[in-house]
């Protein structure tokens, strides 16, 4: 038995014709519905779209029926006290519910919020810290290309002066060797 058939049994049997029945799915063609109350085709043919859709069907749904707006039809004589007791609390419970669950998506809206501002500070730090890693790296380079050019200077520096002792030692040799002549 699919959700129409249970729909339009319920609503056959007089005993349970006032108890609101919410389908959640995809929005439906209207020739599916007959002998579904036309109150509760709004919330059969709403659509869940993640935005609320459902909860607010559900919501417009109970407050016509608790406005008088959606008829609904005297209870049958047979229905006893304790049923319509047991009927008054499935309607509070669901009408909690469904506040509970408003209350839940304000909540993840908020989160929701909360973690997209956040999303855009961590991709503002990520740029920043992009832009600053390629300025170490640039200033790294300058001072590696500074290193190898001191390092070459003193390496050279030791080689001039290695070079100047040698001619010295050699303009030494050239002075005894003159001298002695």
């Amino acid at each position: 038995m699919d959700g129409f058939e249970l729909c339009r049994r319920v609503k056959a049997n007089e005993r349970f014709r006032t108890i609101p029945l919410f389908f959640i799915r995809p929005p439906i063609s209207a020739g599916k519905m007959k002998g579904c109350d036309g109150a509760w085709r709004l919330a059969l043919s709403c659509k869940a779209d993640g935005n609320g859709g459902i909860f607010r069907a559900i919501s417009e749904v109970m407050e016509k029926h608790r406005t008088g707006y959606i008829p609904v039809r005297d209870l049958p004589a047979e229905i006893t006290v304790l049923d319509r007791m047991q009927i008054e609390t499935y309607a509070r419970k669901l009408d909690k519910k469904v506040r509970e669950l408003e209350k839940e998506r304000k909540a993840l809206r908020k989160s929701k919020l909360l973690l997209e501002q956040k999303m855009i500070d961590l991709e503002k730090e990520i740029a920043e810290r992009k832009k600053m890693e390629k300025e170490v790296q640039k200033r790294i380079k300058e001072l590696e290309d500074f290193y190898d050019m001191a390092v070459g200077r003193e390496i050279k520096m030791i080689e001039l002066k290695n070079e100047i002792k040698e001619l010295k030692q050699e303009l030494e040799k050239i002075r005894k060797g003159n001298s002695v002549k």
